[in-house]
């Protein structure tokens, strides 16, 4: 089964309406996972649509990065987790993180996350591919 990763990490459910807002990405171009700080944690894809560089024939931008916020060195947790959500999980939409989830059942704002030490989301760095 193919499974999907969603990320969305716009303040307001009427501001999603960008690649910038909120992003779908196919599980299997997940290529790395890495820290960068003691409560970021860098997720890198293969482009979803490789785009050529500025200025640099025949040089393809090949990776897209999504960084989560995460509990103070939680990293090895939340890889693992990741993983074997993907690996294991019986829902082929996996929401890594929303921070809008709830707003249009309870009409309040409640972040749905994979795992509780997922605390936040930077917003997708997609924006030059759906341009």
């Amino acid at each position: 089964m193919r499974k999907y990763l969603y990320f969305r990490a716009i303040a307001a459910l009427a501001n999603d309406d960008s690649s910038a807002d909120s992003v779908l990405i196919p599980a299997e171009r997940l290529t790395g996972m890495y820290p960068t700080s003691d409560t970021a944690l860098a997720m890198i894809f293969q482009s979803i649509n490789p785009f050529l560089s500025d200025g640099q024939d025949g040089n393809f931008a090949n990776n897209e990065r999504i960084v989560l916020t995460v509990a103070t060195n939680t990293h090895k947790i939340v890889m693992r987790e990741i993983i074997k959500e993907i690996e294991f999980g019986r829902n082929p939409f996996i929401t890594v993180y929303d921070t809008c989830a709830d707003e249009f059942r309870t009409g309040g704002q409640n972040a749905q996350t994979l795992h509780h030490y997922i605390e936040g989301c930077s917003a997708p760095s997609l924006q030059a591919i759906f341009s």
